[in-house]
């Protein structure tokens, strides 16, 4: 199946509430959407949303390599998605997003053309399983962590029992916003108000020194 057409479309979501990281507080969630279309109208979507202060590209540079390998998508093939992403490889070496914008569009659009989820194609490449996926079969689950925050402990207390209610037992925790003491107290209360499955990550995006994680111990 040949790609016909690859478009890139701008967006900037708002978020409910500020979200506060040791890199500072954001208001929204900038990015691009890429639609892959091949012949017969099917469409694959990818997603770039790059965070220059976490390690990507810029959204300027992810804007300029998106359109770039956008330009090179018609006329590949599924059969030669890796051969693609190879190429995306020495074209941008330097925009990882816009190379995950590519990576998931080309393969959702393969596991469309063969009438299944995105996550069952991957399930059957990558996954655990051996022998085809059945695309009338169960969509495979995979569980996720709760990502919860907020400008003081009693917001982050909330998020924290509104997300184990939903279900969640993993919530991620940013921290490096507050003093150290603050941040060791909030631990121990979404511990001390957990459930017995419940299990923390702590993401400081680099707002600790060596020194802070010892008094976790």
């Amino acid at each position: 199946m040949r790609i016909t057409r690859a478009s890139v479309t701008p967006f900037a979501l708002p978020l409910r509430s500020n979200f506060q990281t040791a890199r500072g507080t954001m208001d929204s969630r900038p990015g691009f959407a890429l639609l892959v279309e091949a012949q017969g109208g099917l469409v694959g979507c990818g997603e770039a949303s790059p965070l220059a202060v976490f390690g990507t590209e810029s959204r300027r540079e992810c804007g300029i390599a998106l359109a770039l390998l956008a330009e090179r998508l018609p006329g590949c093939t599924l059969d030669d998605i890796e051969s693609f992403l190879d190429a995306a490889e020495r074209l941008a070496p330097r925009a990882p997003a816009a190379r995950a914008a590519c990576d998931v569009a080309l393969h959702d659009l393969l596991a469309r053309s063969r009438g299944f989820s995105l996550g069952a194609l991957l399930l059957e490449r990558y996954g655990r399983i051996s022998g085809p996926v059945q695309p009338t079969g169960p969509d495979p689950q995979l569980s996720v962590n709760a990502l919860i925050g907020g400008e003081d402990r009693a917001t982050v207390l909330r998020a924290a029992a509104a997300a184990q209610a939903a279900g969640y037992q993993v919530l991620k925790l940013k921290l490096g916003t507050r003093a150290l003491s603050e941040e060791l107290d909030l631990v121990e209360a979404l511990l001390g108000q957990g459930t017995d499955v419940l299990q923390l990550r702590l993401d400081v995006n680099g707002g600790w020194t060596a020194v802070s994680y010892t008094h976790l111990t």
